[in-house]
């Protein structure tokens, strides 16, 4: 079982979040960042922290033409039930026909297919920047996310630090703090850890079986095109378009 306390837990149940702070990147240069968020553990938001990529500049048609002609890995049928089940429906999908079927309306009853989670073709590498809040050589290949409005990732929690970049479009978080474990239902997906589920459904709560969530103060963040989330290591996290959307996130595996 992972270690439930952590100096940064501490820090957030001293100092209880309600919102999280929003910044500019000007306002947050990575000296600032690490001694206000990466040892404390505690989220932020920065504003026009995009600027320098060329995939977020060119804008989103021109951006998925870069794709077009690559393949990827999509999510289909009910992933969000099976969100952390072994078998879930994976496809190999030209990306060109993922393309062409974002802007068209789901299956009733049926969430939409997800392209999430699929490493950064090295070809399109030079479009993007790694951030600079963390050293370069800790970070893992970055991961990309394509998907239409209502693809949702149910809430988890990861063992690794995570820069999450909104390239275009909108994405909903609900986030809640490490400490709170024992009062979401959450369970390992593996026993040597590295992301736990949960029963607990923010937009659906049932309080009855999880009288504990009560307490628990939910922070919900809408990211906009060009917003950059620090998501420190082991906060929940539910994650949902709101429109279609591209984004590329980042995992510091190891401290600073």
């Amino acid at each position: 079982t992972r270690k439930e306390s952590s100096a940064a837990s501490d820090v957030y149940k001293r100092q209880v979040l309600y919102e999280v702070q929003r910044l500019s990147r000007a306002e947050m240069p990575p000296s600032r960042f690490h001694h206000e968020h990466l040892s404390t553990g505690v989220p932020v938001v920065l504003s026009d922290a995009l600027g320098d990529w060329p995939l977020f500049t060119m804008g989103r048609d021109a951006s998925l033409a870069h794709f077009a002609e690559l393949q990827g890995i999509t999510r289909h049928g009910d992933y969000v039930k099976k969100t952390f089940s072994t078998d879930r429906d994976f496809r190999a999908t030209p990306m060109a026909d993922f393309i062409a079927s974002l802007d068209k309306p789901a299956k009733p009853g049926e969430p939409p297919a997800y392209m999430g989670n699929n490493i950064v073709p090295e070809k399109l590498q030079a479009l993007i920047r790694y951030p600079d809040y963390f050293d370069r050589q800790r970070f893992i290949p970055p991961r990309i996310w394509i998907g239409p409005k209502g693809t949702l990732t149910p809430l988890h929690r990861d063992d690794t630090d995570n820069l999450f970049a909104q390239v275009w479009g909108q994405k909903s978080f609900i986030l809640a703090a490490p400490h709170h474990r024992a009062a979401l239902g959450t369970w390992s997906t593996s026993p040597k850890g590295g992301l736990d589920g949960c029963d607990f459904n923010p937009d659906a709560p049932d309080y009855e079986r999880f009288p504990e969530a009560l307490k628990v103060p939910f922070l919900r963040v809408v990211l906009q095109a060009g917003d950059l989330l620090f998501l420190p290591e082991g906060w929940f996290h539910q994650v949902e378009s709101v429109s279609t959307s591209l984004s590329v996130n980042f995992l510091s595996l190891i401290h600073i």
